[in-house]
């Protein structure tokens, strides 16, 4: 039941918020799954691993930045 409110939830928030907008959200759910479970659970994370947090953070940033500049012009 859990599962099925979830996908639900995530189905209408697609279609409120944009296709581009849910993948820029759902691509930045590893990065702060690794981020929570370093700072909760004091899990150790290496350097590839922080690497590509960055990464993955850096992206998202970089895709707000343009949505954002559209908007503007």
């Amino acid at each position: 039941m859990t599962s099925f409110i979830g996908h639900s939830l995530y189905n209408l928030g697609i279609r409120k918020s944009g296709a581009n907008t849910a993948s820029i959200i759902g691509s930045s759910s590893p990065a702060l799954t690794a981020l929570v479970a370093w700072a909760t659970i004091s899990e150790t994370l290496n350097v590839i691993q922080s690497v590509g947090i960055g990464i993955v953070t850096l992206g998202i940033a970089l895709l707000s930045r343009e949505k954002f500049i559209h908007k503007r012009k």
